[in-house]
């Protein structure tokens, strides 16, 4: 992830074409709501293979595999991805449905090399946020989702996909939730004067139980495909479709935050004492994207006050959290 792409000045795109915009908008929407349909096959055969392992009594069938059967179920019920997916098929969808969103929205781009600062037109209070939080987002971009492991006892390594996690001594975001007052909300939480991430303070969790992480690199993946959405100015449609891209990047921030509390920090894990090593190193990852993406999301619909719909948007995901289900 670069601090700039190869053009620096706006687009000098003509005006978006509607037709276009929406047969691009169609296609992001099938890709994931596709995505969403594929881990639901998966999950479906793999009920299917733990529900014949209780009755298989074939040598093949040892208690080893039975084991890793579970292990797999259990990794699938606390994964954020299939909510993930289907947060960013909604964007696709709603962006051109509902909620008075303008579609499409030409939303010109312009990285400014002499303050290093991104600017959106019409999006004065996102493009101030985002410069703020931009460093943050960058290195959960840049940290290598894949490490070496050594094995004891037989002098090798291995190579490991682990859960992301981070050291910073912040307060924890449920920590924050117990103590608030009634009224308040994240606004008031003053965690991000010691909650940025860093070089220093993000690496990969050596817990044993997040050394095969599911989650973290299909989430990096998104997070740079919809940062590199929001720098483009080369692609055909890239005025249209950058307004996807921010909502892209508060639905993955939110999304990753959930998987990281689900390392011992929800209802569902916090009893889990496989966790008890490094829960609170993932509740501080937590609380640092959740923390940008609330600051995000309120420039964004700030934003699209403001500029009268020109600018910026109106957001919500459904992680499943809570009893509200409005999703746009």
């Amino acid at each position: 992830m670069t601090d700039q792409i190869s053009q620096d000045n706006p687009s000098t795109n003509q005006q978006e074409n509607p037709i276009t915009a929406g047969m691009a908008m169609e296609k992001i929407k099938k890709f994931y709501g596709d995505k969403v349909d594929i881990l639901k096959k998966a999950k479906d055969k793999l009920n299917n293979e733990i529900t014949l392992s209780n009755t298989d009594e074939s040598k093949a069938n040892t208690y080893e595999r039975r084991a890793r059967l579970l292990e797999r179920s259990k990794k699938n019920s606390q994964s954020s991805l299939p909510n993930l997916y289907a947060n960013l098929e909604k964007n696709a969808d709603t962006l051109t449905s509902s909620k008075g969103n303008i579609f499409p929205k030409s939303i010109r781009y312009k990285y400014d090399p002499n303050t290093n600062t991104h600017n959106w037109e019409n999006m004065p209070a996102f493009s101030a946020v985002f410069n703020q939080v931009w460093p943050s987002i960058k290195i959960l971009g840049e940290l290598t989702p894949n490490a070496e492991k050594y094995v004891d006892g037989l002098n090798e390594t291995k190579s490991v996909n682990p859960c992301f996690m981070s050291t910073g001594k912040h307060e924890k975001e449920n920590d924050y939730l117990e103590r608030k007052p009634g009224q308040a909300d994240l606004r008031e939480m003053e965690i991000l004067k010691n909650g940025d991430i860093n070089k220093d303070n993000i690496s990969h969790c050596e817990n044993s139980n997040c050394e095969d992480c599911i989650d973290c690199l299909p989430h990096q993946q998104e997070l740079i495909k919809s940062v590199n959405g929001m720098f483009d100015n080369d692609s055909p449609q890239s005025n249209a479709l950058r307004n996807l891209h921010f909502k892209n990047l508060l639905t993955i921030l939110s999304s990753h935050s959930i998987h990281q509390n689900s390392r011992g920090n929800d209802a569902a894990t916090c009893d889990d004492r496989s966790y008890e090593k490094c829960q609170e190193k993932h509740a501080a990852l937590a609380t640092s994207e959740s923390m940008i993406a609330h600051r995000l999301h309120r420039a964004y619909e700030q934003d699209f006050h403001t500029s009268g719909g020109a600018g910026g948007g109106v957001h919500r995901d459904n992680f499943g959290i809570g009893n509200s289900k409005e999703a746009y």
